[in-house]
């Protein structure tokens, strides 16, 4: 199957992809052992970069 277009959306205009993303990365920094992300900081971070949210603080 040919594809003519493909959209991906980063910044969860399209969808709300928050949520699932902030559940993925607390799988993997149990598994890493880095920090979690903590629920009541989900608003604050859900304005920042893939990178931002790993390296919070």
């Amino acid at each position: 199957m040919k594809y003519e277009l493909i959209v991906i959306d980063f910044d969860g205009t399209l969808a709300d992809t928050y949520p699932w993303f902030a559940s993925v990365i607390n799988l993997v920094a149990d598994k890493y052992q880095f920090k979690r992300i903590d629920d009541s900081k989900a608003d604050t971070m859900r304005g920042y970069g893939a990178l931002d949210i790993i390296n919070h603080q």
